[in-house]
């Protein structure tokens, strides 16, 4: 699997630093929580049937469906007592993440885990995309991760160009 977004709209939910061991070594590392708004289009990254799956294009409704949804093939969810989110144990390794808070630079991370895939669909044609970064970040990298906890974020993430096996 290949997620990629450019310059997506998120909200940084979490940032955990912590440690892992790697033999004698203890090496710094991190774990980055985001959430993006995306249109059900999107949902093609992780099956191409997961979007007939889940929303459906109602004819009866056409004529009281906002302006929001009047262009969108399949708006309305299939199943409204579904319980969700839904979970993908995919992984990819090696990606480079790019994080804007809105000045300046954007931070960048490479050589970075994307994994824990949650996804809540909602009525309207938009799911929400939960996404776990696995990172190791330098000590101000980490600092400026900290400050950005909370914040309405700009993401990018690139897909390593071969990935590696998880």
């Amino acid at each position: 699997m290949k997620l990629a977004l450019t310059d997506a709209a998120a909200l940084f939910v979490h940032f955990n630093a912590r440690a892992e061991i790697h033999g004698e070594e203890t090496e710094a590392a991190g774990d980055i929580q985001f959430k993006f708004d995306l249109p059900n289009d999107r949902l093609a990254d992780f099956h191409p049937d997961l979007k007939g799956v889940l929303y459906f294009k109602d004819p009866s409704r056409a004529e009281t469906d906002d302006l929001a949804n009047a262009g969108l093939d399949a708006p309305h969810l299939r199943f409204q007592k579904m319980v969700l989110p839904l979970r993908f144990s995919n992984e990819m390794v090696g990606a480079t993440i790019k994080i804007n808070k809105g000045t300046g630079k954007p931070l960048t991370i490479k050589d970075a885990k994307v994994n824990d895939f949650r996804i809540t669909p909602k009525e309207g044609g938009t799911i929400e995309l939960r996404v776990r970064v696995q990172t190791h970040p330098s000590e101000s990298q980490s600092g400026a991760l900290c400050g950005m906890i909370k914040h309405e974020v700009r993401v990018t993430i690139e897909p390593a160009a071969e990935e590696a096996p998880a």
